[in-house]
């Protein structure tokens, strides 16, 4: 298990490691503390002068001393100089690891998007090309079906047994830098669909105007689906299971472990804690699970497969729907403080609703999310954890937020994938070991991201944590 951190993002365009970042600050800080000794023995050592000892006769043992202090300036000195030359070597591979960063994603942009653009112009050609295979693959799956009286959910199984048996392939880095590479390039396809030039697609996809992004694409999939009945959203209804009081969280660690687990017993997909403070209004953590059922149609859980595409689309998803009524019914108003923490589909839901400007939302973390294309506004600080090695997040497509903190880890560097789940690195209990390893880290733009969630809760006594459960309503 790799525990090297990649910080990127935060209003900078650096792409590096915690440990390099780390050691930036700290010789920064050293070449600080030798200009203040240097100025300080330049002071001392200008009030007595070689010369000036010699006229008065003092003793051999003042001389000396002199003679020490300037071997010591000048180790000084020398010390400054080799520090402030590490600190450029240091730099100079910080830029080099940045620019290699930026040169890939921004070749797989490129390519990817031109082949999503002669796709989508190719695409009637293709189809019609494809016909009589798909139609010998439909009458195989049909048959298939028939004989062996498959349903959509055993389907779905034989996925995930699929998916299992090669984690390895579907954890590797490369598939999922490819996957968000193929993800970002929707805009292309649909361009090159509807004979848009490349050049005006460019603008009018997720890095432009949005109009034929990732979220058009997953909007018109929802609508065609919810016409066909697989994709229908449905009415929620939210339920307070139970109430404990709880100190506010003490590190990230905590709160990564606060939010639900998907598929737990109890159920609960949303937990909201409420803090108060003396002459201020209440504050809140609000919780937020990830997706609980990838099956379709929807069926009673509203955390499934329909409200993901109806989020990134953009549309009012069965998720969100119940977050915004357990968020009114924990008391939580426009003016109310609120830090909204979310895992995977939860943490989609955190970033519509800081986007939607409805709430007072004073950070936003989101752990392996699909929410990449979310706008949130520049005013609300962004921590976004995320493993290089989990696809789900790059379902999301690029990170369109500049001011979005990213922190990214490789879970199975090095090791033997695990094929317990599909999708290994995605699993709750990693993230909160790399939340964890976040709380230990030496940079300082990492501790400044963490020190605005620790002031959140400073000052902060026992409060009241309340769990909520939501339901589809036929």
């Amino acid at each position: 298990m790799s525990d090297d951190l990649t910080v990127s993002g935060g209003g900078s365009t650096i792409v590096a490691t915690d440990d390099m970042l780390a050691q930036m600050d700290a010789l920064q800080r050293m070449l600080g503390e030798l200009d203040g000794i240097l100025t300080a023995a330049y002071r001392m050592d200008a009030e007595v002068s070689m010369g000036a000892l010699r006229s008065l006769n003092a003793p051999y043992s003042s001389v000396a001393a002199e003679e020490h202090t300037q071997r010591a300036l000048a180790l000084l000195k020398r010390s400054r100089f080799e520090a402030e030359l590490v600190l450029h070597g240091l730099q100079l591979a910080i830029g080099g690891y940045n620019y290699a960063e930026r040169l890939n994603e921004n070749l797989a942009k490129t390519l990817t998007a031109r082949l999503g653009h002669a796709l989508g112009a190719l695409s009637p050609l293709l189809v019609a090309l494809a016909i009589p295979a798909l139609g010998t693959v439909t009458a195989g799956v049909l048959l298939s079906g028939f004989f062996t009286k498959s349903t959509p959910a055993e389907t779905l199984r034989s996925l995930g047994v699929w998916l299992r048996a090669n984690a390895d392939i579907v954890s590797d880095p490369t598939t999922v830098a490819l996957v968000r590479s193929a993800t970002g390039s929707s805009d292309d396809f649909l361009g090159g669909l509807l004979r848009i030039p490349e050049a005006v697609t460019s603008q009018l996809g997720d890095e432009g105007l949005g109009v034929t992004g990732l979220g058009t694409a997953a909007a018109l999939v929802a609508l065609l689906g919810s016409k066909a009945g697989i994709l229908k959203e449905t009415d929620v209804a939210v339920t307070k299971t139970g109430t404990t009081a709880v100190l506010p969280p003490a590190s990230l660690r905590e709160r990564a472990g606060r939010i639900p687990a998907p598929g737990t017993q109890s159920g609960d997909q949303i937990r909201i804690e409420k803090f108060s403070h003396p002459g201020e209004p209440d504050r809140f953590e609000v919780y937020i699970g990830g997706t609980v059922d990838f099956g379709v149609p929807p069926e009673g859980e509203p955390f499934d497969m329909t409200s993901n595409l109806q989020g990134i689309g953009g549309l009012p998803a069965g998720s969100l729907v119940a977050v915004q009524q357990a968020m009114a019914e924990a008391g939580i108003t426009a003016d109310s403080p609120v830090v909204l923490n979310g895992y995977s589909q939860g943490g989609l839901v955190g970033s519509l609703l800081a986007a939607s400007g409805d709430y007072n939302v004073r950070q936003l973390v989101t752990f392996g999310s699909p929410s990449g294309l979310v706008e949130i506004p520049p005013g609300i600080p962004v921590l976004t954890v995320r493993h290089s090695d989990d696809i789900v997040p790059a379902t999301g497509g690029y990170d369109i937020n500049p001011h979005a903190l990213v922190i990214e880890r490789e879970v199975f560097a090095g090791l033997d994938v695990p094929k317990d789940f599909a999708v290994p690195a995605h699993q709750l209990p990693e993230y909160r070991a790399t939340a964890a390893l976040i709380d230990d880290a030496g940079s300082a733009v990492v501790k400044d991201a963490l020190a605005v969630l620790e002031e959140f809760s400073a000052g902060s006594s026992e409060g009241e944590s309340s769990t909520y459960l939501a339901t589809r309503v036929d």
